[in-house]
């Protein structure tokens, strides 16, 4: 737990009152938070911006509140996911990763990338990823609230982790239009889902609905799902997409 909270928790216990209340309101967001462990939720904030201060709130009661540090099955897909990353020694020019959260992923990405933006909703959760990255000049973490905001340039590769299944109907559309605008030919897609229902749709549906939604110069290159013990005992689906090399002349995206 940070040294501030700690500090604020000591000084909220001089008043027995205000320390009930934020206890309580602590107890009422973490049970959000691990809600989805339970039966499916779709009670989510429907707006972005609603969105970004529900994500704060966790961030600032929580340090890790989707628990990507310490849970088994957490550290499991990311492991997989780079594994099929760089097999035969792979290497990415510039990559992006949505919804880096406190930058686990992160971490273990940079190493295999010249460089790195890594974007997610909540101020705080960048600060964490921040600080994991330092003194690693090649990696940039950012705000930013997709797809109102995207950062500049292109990637040989995007990584979308746990995030696509927030959004729905035209933000969705809108979205995946944008992150495949930034692939260059020849670059891929990688879009992890749990597989349960935790937003306006489950990552089974997401994973059925997005090969619709991105341009024809994408093909998926490769699927795999692994039916591990996560969250609700559900497991997860890994898709790899390649942006054909050819799309440049065939006038799709940049």
């Amino acid at each position: 737990m940070g040294t501030w909270r700690t500090s604020a928790r000591r000084l909220l216990r001089k008043s027995p009152v205000a320390y009930r209340v934020v206890r309580r309101a602590e107890a009422a967001a973490r049970a959000a938070v691990h809600a989805w462990r339970e039966p499916p939720v779709r009670a989510l904030p429907a707006s972005l911006d609603e969105q970004a201060e529900w994500q704060e709130e966790l961030y600032l009661l929580d340090d890790d509140p989707w628990n990507f540090e310490r849970s088994p099955y957490e550290q499991g897909k990311y492991q997989h996911t780079l594994d099929v990353l760089t097999a035969d020694g792979a290497r990415y020019e510039s990559a992006l990763e949505v919804g880096c959260s406190i930058g686990v992923f992160t971490e273990m990405l940079a190493p295999h990338c010249g460089e790195l933006v890594a974007v997610d909703i909540s101020a705080t959760a960048v600060e964490r990823a921040e600080a994991r990255v330092a003194g690693q000049p090649h990696v940039r973490v950012e705000r930013m609230v997709l797809p109102n905001e995207m950062p500049g340039g292109t990637f040989d590769l995007v990584v979308c982790s746990d995030v696509l299944y927030y959004l729905e109907g035209p933000s969705l559309a809108k979205t995946v239009d944008a992150i495949a605008g930034t692939i260059r030919p020849g670059g891929a897609l990688v879009v992890v889902s749990w597989l349960g229902t935790f937003g306006p749709m489950s990552g089974a549906e997401l994973h059925a609905t997005l090969r619709h939604l991105l341009p024809p110069s994408f093909r998926l290159d490769r699927s795999e799902r692994r039916d591990v013990d996560g969250p609700q005992g559900i497991g997860y689906q890994l898709d790899v997409y390649r942006r054909e090399p050819s799309a440049a002349a065939d006038g799709d995206g940049s």
